[in-house]
């Protein structure tokens, strides 16, 4: 089916059809009809082969949303069988209102940190049943061990071999690092691209929310950092950290707030993983990108991590700083 024969079915008669090429993983398009502006969008089966999985977790975020008062989600629209998904040639697509900001995450940073720490309060708050749609997805164990098998499959060269040893000193540093912390709902993909904002902190919208799941705080909070404070930026990490306490509002314990640090290496160093392992194995799971462009991102990952390193006493100072005057 079209993308406008998709939207009809799910009650849009589409003016315009502009396919996204913004998402690494999913096919999006954008819908223009008299009724606004809307997503449609289709799983990638490759990367999410339980849509089910997917449709219930999306229920549950919604479910836990559908009371708060300072974070929203979008409004998805039902299928004609019931429920979020429609199953059309092998495919699985949804349709929700596309959520208009206006303003990016680097022009607010307290505001993309406000909506983050929201979103981890209140989905905590409603105690949603979730399960990963993704095996292994935000364990770095599993996506070390799968590196370390693309490593087995194909020819390398010096630099993928210096590339993981860099990578493998981080691995064995944050492996265990989070080791007795609890398990909390989080959005499992909180870069800052996620976040729509107004530049008001209470009118935010969470969207991308594949990947929401039982993990740890600090994972959210380190993809944030990683996404919008740079190579080291702690003026900017700051910002992002002041609204991150101020949307949690006292949700995290004392062990939590210590474990943020860490959070940013462990996502960091997660990620240059995941997009080594896709350069050797031909980018299977990042589909916007070439293999060559996930080694570039590989190494502008390292620099960061190595960048994150390098100021990691300020880092510490400045989290203790931002939780305590949140709770004073």
């Amino acid at each position: 089916m079209t993308p406008e024969s998709l939207a009809a079915v799910f009650g849009i008669k589409a003016d315009t059809v502009t396919e996204l090429n913004t998402g690494h993983i999913n096919r999006t398009c954008l819908i223009t009809s008299d009724s606004g502006r809307y997503i449609l969008q289709s799983l990638n089966p490759a990367v999410f082969t339980s849509p089910g999985t997917v449709e219930r977790n999306l229920s549950e975020v919604i479910r836990c949303m559908s009371s708060a008062g300072d974070i929203s989600v979008p409004e998805y629209l039902s299928a004609p069988e019931g429920g979020l998904f429609l199953r059309s040639d092998g495919a699985a697509w949804r349709m929700y209102r596309y959520a208009d900001g206006g303003i990016s995450a680097k022009e607010t940073l307290f505001c993309a940190g406000y909506s983050c720490g929201a979103f981890m309060r209140t989905l905590g708050s409603g105690k949603p049943e979730l399960t990963s749609a993704i095996d292994g997805f935000h364990d770095i164990s599993h996506h070390f061990r799968q590196l370390t098998d693309a490593f087995g499959e194909t020819e390398t060269s010096a630099e993928h071999r210096e590339l993981l040893s860099f990578l493998t000193e981080q691995y064995e540093r944050v492996c265990s690092v989070f080791s007795g912390l609890p398990l909390r709902p989080i959005h499992g993909d909180a870069k800052g691209d996620n976040f729509v904002l107004t530049g008001v902190p209470e009118d935010g919208t969470a969207i991308d929310l594949d990947n929401v799941m039982y993990s740890y705080a600090a994972v959210d909070y380190g993809d944030l950092i990683r996404s919008l404070a740079g190579a080291g930026d702690i003026s900017a990490a700051e910002q992002l950290t002041e609204g991150f306490a101020a949307g949690l509002d006292g949700a995290l314990s004392p062990e939590e707030e210590d474990s943020l640090y860490d959070g940013v290496i462990y996502v960091t160093a997660e990620l240059a993983i995941r997009y080594l392992t896709d350069h050797l194995r031909g980018a299977v799971f990042f589909r916007s990108k070439t293999p060559e462009q996930c080694l570039e991102r590989t190494r502008q990952l390292c620099v960061q991590l190595r960048a994150f390193e390098a100021c990691e006493n300020k880092f510490r100072s400045m989290t203790e700083r931002c939780f305590r005057k949140e709770q004073i």
